[in-house]
């Protein structure tokens, strides 16, 4: 089976891609992004005071961007 481009240069083999969020600037994503980062994690993106009234999520739209056949999601 041949890779796709956009996956060339990346590890094989399933990853955990992780999503935190945030939803006030005064709070920080710091304790999700360590869980997350010491559960595996191979990259964490987050989205700081983001409420959940909000449409746009640039960091949940990167990492189900990033996901790959076989990858989880970890939220």
């Amino acid at each position: 089976m041949v890779a796709p481009a956009l996956f060339e240069g990346l590890p094989e083999g399933p990853r955990l891609i992780a999503y935190a969020r945030v939803s006030t600037s005064e709070q920080t994503a710091e304790l999700q992004r360590q869980a997350l980062a010491e559960a595996g994690a191979a990259v964490v993106h987050v989205d700081d005071g983001v409420s959940y009234s909000v449409m746009q999520r640039p960091g949940l739209e990167a990492a189900l961007a990033a996901l790959r056949p076989g990858d989880t999601l970890g939220v």
